[in-house]
């Protein structure tokens, strides 16, 4: 007979497996605890938004000024441009749909918004808590500080770029 013992093997592909999961395991720490906790609201970015079907006086209050969301008083950015236009309504008139004027008044909004906050990899973060991506509507309220005038509206963002 044959007296062998069983002797545990620990070969080179071993350590390779090893040194990948210790690998992983810090690269998940250190994500967690340096990208994602960042605070530093140090990006800029420019936001084109559309506003639709808002009245004319709305319109009007909300085309410049300073741009804080709605459910806190932290201001989060500026309206760079803005402009107004008549929403259209379409009415069938010969079996073709023809833009007419809305009789009610009522505008759509489009502008630019600069924006103070932070990227990471799912989005942009203003005031590092609230996430805007490109199709997202966020609720702010507008204030012009010469005048007074304000308006609360809900922006759809069209597009997002790197401020310069």
């Amino acid at each position: 007979m044959n007296d062998s013992k069983n002797k545990v093997r620990f070969n080179i592909f071993d350590i390779i497996i090893i040194l990948a999961v210790i690998a992983s395991i810090a690269a998940v720490v250190l994500k967690v605890a340096y990208f994602d906790k960042r605070n530093d609201i140090s990006e800029h970015v420019i936001v084109n938004f559309t506003v639709y079907d808002i009245m004319d006086n709305t319109a009007a209050s909300a085309s410049k000024g300073n741009v804080y969301l709605t459910n806190g008083d932290s201001l989060i950015g500026e309206i760079i441009s803005a402009e107004v236009e008549t929403n259209k309504i379409y009415i069938e008139e010969d079996g073709v749909a023809k833009p007419h004027d809305n009789p009610l008044g009522k505008k759509n909004l489009h502008g630019r918004i600069k924006f103070a906050g932070i990227s990471s990899e799912t989005g942009f973060f203003i005031d590092g808590k609230t996430k805007i991506t490109v199709g997202s509507v966020l609720s702010v309220y507008i204030l012009d500080p010469l005048t007074g005038n304000g308006a609360a509206v809900e922006i759809t963002v069209n597009s997002i770029e790197k401020a310069e």
